[in-house]
């Protein structure tokens, strides 16, 4: 597909990643309003069939199988310049949205104009929290971790500035 009317793009890099990219498409489609999204999935010459098994399974989904592995980076580029949609969500392969939860993420983004990124509350699969905004290294919080190590710095329930955040799910 060439050009969308998607609000957001979808950018899923994978290598070797059959069945957890096909749970992220089908979370995607079921997570939002159909017309809302569109998936476009760079596949890194995988050797396990992801690419197959993603064009089998969802037709719609704009794929890239590439014949080398670019690293995800390189695959991040390869979406970006097919991407027009007003908001572009870079989204591993073993990250699966909640219903609703980029279009909430997008209504941060835009009470926010000025972050540069957007990100989620990321949670693990058996529901635990996985620690993932944090703020830059510094004295002060080297030390508070060192002296109470198990304890998170953060509120992570909070819509907040952070310094850094893993790239699992970036708008």
């Amino acid at each position: 597909m060439v050009g969308s009317d998607a609000l957001v793009d979808v950018a899923i890099v994978t290598w070797n990643t059959r069945e957890t990219t096909l749970k992220a498409i089908a979370s995607l489609l079921d997570a939002e309003p159909e017309g809302m999204l569109r998936v476009l999935v760079r596949d890194n010459a995988s050797s396990d069939g992801t690419a197959q098994a993603a064009a089998g399974s969802y037709p719609k989904v704009t794929l890239d199988a590439g014949d080398a592995n670019l690293g995800f980076a390189g695959g991040v580029n390869t979406i970006l310049r097919r991407s027009d949609a007003p908001w572009c969500l870079l989204l591993n392969s073993d990250a699966w949205p909640e219903p609703g939860a980029i279009s909430r993420l997008v209504e941060c983004a835009e009470r926010h104009p000025r972050a540069a990124v957007v990100v989620p509350l990321l949670l693990r699969p058996d529901g635990d929290l996985e620690p993932s905004a944090w703020p830059l290294p510094n004295l002060r919080l080297s030390l508070s971790a060192a002296l109470r190590p198990a304890k998170h710095m953060w509120a992570d329930d909070v819509e907040r500035p952070v310094e850094w955040a893993e790239g699992a799910a970036w708008l």
